[in-house]
């Protein structure tokens, strides 16, 4: 294959990123009243517990711990929502003592705390856009006393009787993840188009953690609408998902396949082999893994010679995930501190660029970011890379 084929896929979807650029980079500005949301939410849940509530407060990290009957499998997020209050310039931290500062008593905060139901619809009125986050946000940190004392788990608050309608429409049918599932669809297409043979052999694709199936919709219809003779792989560590998947996609689109894959896991236990996939994807999910070299490994070995790997992750700190996802013990479970954002599972874009490289890819481009310097702003960012 060309060499050159990573740079003629990006260019000829130049004119879709430069079109929408501006849009994107206002609804990633908009991101903040989310992340504004969630710390007011947050500091009403510790004003719950009496913490809070003026300036000049002083209590121990191990007091808080006590009072609310945190798990000790939750401390390590306990320290992360004080860094988040914290940021919002609410308390200031000094070893394991919290002491509150003078925006605690200021009049718009307090406002804003004593009707919070107001607070959110206005919110929504004008971000309409954010609904969903603004709704994950409230069940989550509503939960949050019962799920730090064990008496609910958070997947029984994330996915009630395993539904994903809380958490589906934060993957899609928003303006920013759209944004980015619509550019992955477009590169795996132009690919496919540029890389077509006369050989009767399928274009093999796979998607790791599909999760929701945000992404597997726009590539799915995608394909769909082509002529590429293609086989288009649903995969997910979770087999709620993979059923949920394959009801929902499998009688309009006989090219899929649908099937439970732990990217962690031997590849060979799941049916693969090496040197299989022409293209693997995978949206906001290689950062979950316990080892990121060990999962790039894996990615590399099922690829083909000269295969396409294209990563759609968040790339820079947020609260919104941390205040939501990081109530699951996946969120948590990396070894591999050096490699990702500090308090968080992610990776800057640097840090990916640099684990790709050193696990063998090549040609490896940055396709579009949004607002990596922006204080609050929503950051996600496409990177595309060839074995």
């Amino acid at each position: 294959m060309n060499k050159e084929i990573i740079k003629l896929i990006i260019d000829q979807n130049k004119e879709f990123i430069n079109n929408h650029e501006e849009k994107i980079k206002k609804s990633g500005e908009n991101f903040s009243r989310v992340e504004y949301f969630g710390r007011m939410l947050l500091l009403n849940f510790f004003k719950q517990f009496g913490f809070f509530n003026k300036a000049g407060e002083r209590i121990k990290i191990g007091e808080i711990r006590k009072k609310i009957t945190i798990l000790p499998k939750f401390y390590k997020l306990l320290d992360v929502l004080l860094i988040a209050l914290k940021n919002e310039g609410f308390i200031k931290i000094t070893n394991d003592v919290v002491e509150t500062l003078d925006k605690i008593e200021k009049k718009q905060v307090i406002d804003n705390i004593n009707d919070l139901r107001e607070f959110k619809n206005n919110l929504i009125k004008e971000y309409q856009d954010m609904k969903p986050h603004f709704d994950l946000l409230e069940v989550a940190i509503d939960n949050y006393k019962s799920i730090f004392n064990g008496e609910k788990t958070a997947d029984e608050v994330l996915f009630p009787l395993f539904s994903i309608d809380l958490v589906k429409n934060i993957f899609t049918n928003n303006i920013l993840s759209d944004y980015f599932n619509e550019i992955v669809s477009l590169l795996i297409l132009t690919y496919i188009k540029e890389n077509q043979t006369d050989s009767d052999e399928k274009v093999k694709i796979l998607e790791i953690g599909s999760g929701t199936g945000g992404t597997t919709f726009f590539v799915a219809k995608k394909l769909a609408q082509s002529s590429a003779d293609a086989e288009l792989f649903f995969t997910d560590i979770s087999n709620v998902f993979v059923k949920k998947g394959k009801k929902l996609f499998s009688n309009d689109h006989s090219f899929m396949q649908f099937k439970q894959f732990d990217i962690e896991g031997s590849i060979e236990q799941y049916g693969f082999c090496e040197n299989y996939f022409d293209v693997i994807f995978a949206s906001n999910v290689i950062h979950s893994v316990k080892n990121i070299d060990d999962s790039l490994k894996n990615i590399h070995g099922l690829l083909k010679k000269n295969g396409i790997l294209i990563l759609n992750e968040v790339t820079k700190f947020q609260d919104f995930v941390n205040l939501t996802f990081g109530l699951m013990d996946k969120w948590w479970q990396f070894e591999d501190k050096e490699k990702r954002i500090e308090n968080s599972p992610l990776l800057t874009i640097k840090s990916w660029m640099i684990s790709l490289n050193d696990n063998n890819f090549k040609n490896i481009e940055l396709v579009t970011s949004t607002h990596q310097d922006k204080k609050d702003s929503f950051s996600q960012s496409v990177i595309v890379c060839q074995k």
